[in-house]
């Protein structure tokens, strides 16, 4: 009796099918199937075997996508006294990857077209290298291969040579275990810093420098990584950016992230800038880091005592007005921050409760010096005017005789002449 090449095929589907209905889903492990299946009349009642297959193929459940994966398969003719068939021919030998068991090849083999004859006990081996599809996913991995066999009688029947083509896709009930989970490659982490171009960041410790503001690199997925970024990064001379918070909100850093799939997040950074405050005296204040827009308040301490004989006196150095980026005539002051500001608090001196104090001691000194000398005049005694010499009593003599007289007498009183 003839046996049709569809019939005798039936037997390696089941063959194919009870191997890999095994297979258990393990977590990114090999999966394993084996199994011995039978040929046999489809017309006979009894269902005597012709020929027994062992049948094993491995390939990881779980693969990256785009990843290249390998999947090992050995069919063994088995040599037992079942083995009725002479030989049996492998050839296009092929594993396919479908997003479902009759569709269009997502990724396939290379095919193996050489014509590998079994006898009973012989055994064909081969590793399949195919490339996991793009897209991510549950896929299945169908075997397709050509078979023939030679004429051979048995059982009182003659089976004719033939060939015919097996795609395991082709029954969905018993393909439905025949399945490779496609995930993620990679996980792609990207990290933006808002208001900064160039700074360096530590991802597990790793330094990582910014392109453009932002920094792209990619894990293995379901993994954990520690970010670190810079707190304070100098953008130019007086202006800094701040870091606030991550644009999910929160603060923390350095941070760690658990990454499933590909993520974005953005460090947000306030910027800022250094507001100088220069002044040689008057205790300047104010001078500080204040957010961009920002008023800030500066200020110096006025009037200032002058050092020395005129500081006592009452000599000032008094603020007169700031320059640089504010011209403010008070020595309290505010400016908006829109960039980094310098200023600088101008002074000059006043001498009017010197000249004052100068004038009053001038005064003072003048009355002092006077008082003293009353004062000592008062206390000196004062010598009498030297008396006005005594003149020598006068003596009155006679013109006549000469002889003395009294000053009254008109004649003398010897002579009698008068006088």
């Amino acid at each position: 009796m003839r046996l049709s090449s569809v019939k005798v095929l039936a037997f390696f589907l089941v063959v194919f099918v009870v191997a890999v209905a095994v297979l258990p889903l393990n977590e990114v492990s090999a999966a394993s199937y084996e199994d011995i299946g039978w040929l046999y009349f489809l017309d006979d009642p009894q269902k005597r075997h012709l020929a027994e297959l062992q049948i094993e193929y491995t390939f990881p459940d779980k693969v990256k996508a785009g990843g290249e994966f390998k999947v090992q398969l050995s069919l063994v003719y088995l040599k037992n006294d079942r083995a009725y068939s002479p030989w049996l021919e492998i050839s296009d030998v092929s594993f396919h990857t479908r997003a479902s068991p009759k569709g269009a090849d997502s990724t396939n083999s290379e095919v193996d077209s050489s014509r590998v004859r079994l006898t009973p006990g012989e055994e064909y081996s081969r590793t399949f290298a195919i490339s996991a599809p793009e897209k991510l996913g549950e896929y299945f991995v169908p075997l397709t291969y050509k078979m023939s066999w030679p004429d051979f009688d048995v059982y009182s029947y003659h089976l004719y040579g033939g060939e015919a083509v097996y795609d395991a896709g082709q029954y969905d009930d018993l393909i439905q275990n025949t399945r490779l989970i496609v995930e993620k490659a990679e996980t792609l982490l990207t990290i933006r810093l808002e208001n900064v171009k160039a700074a360096e960041i530590k991802i597990d410790g790793k330094t990582y420098t910014t392109d453009g503001g932002e920094v792209k690199v990619t894990f293995p997925p379901d993994g954990s990584h520690m970010v670190e970024l810079p707190k304070e990064i100098e953008l130019a001379p007086g202006t800094q950016a701040v870091l606030e918070k991550w644009s999910d909100g929160d603060t923390s850093n350095p941070r760690q992230l658990t990454l499933a799939n590909d993520a974005e997040l953005t460090a947000i950074y306030k910027i800022r800038y250094l507001l100088v405050v220069n002044s040689e005296i008057g205790s300047p204040q104010g001078g500080d880091w204040y957010d961009a827009g920002e008023k800030a308040a500066f200020s110096v301490t006025s009037p200032v005592t002058e050092s020395g004989i005129m500081g006592i006196l009452g000599a000032k150095t008094v603020f007169d007005h700031w320059s640089g980026d504010s011209t403010a005539s008070a020595p309290a002051a505010t400016i908006t921050m829109d960039g980094p500001k310098t200023v600088t608090a101008i002074w000059k001196t006043d001498y009017t409760q010197a000249y004052i104090a100068l004038g009053a001691i001038a005064a003072v000194l003048i009355l002092a010096i006077v008082s003293v000398a009353v004062l000592m005049r008062r206390r000196t005694p004062i010598p009498p005017p030297p008396q006005a010499p005594v003149a020598p009593p006068a003596i009155k003599y006679c013109v006549q005789c000469g002889s003395q007289m009294p000053l009254d007498a008109i004649h003398c009183p010897r002579c009698g002449a008068r006088q």
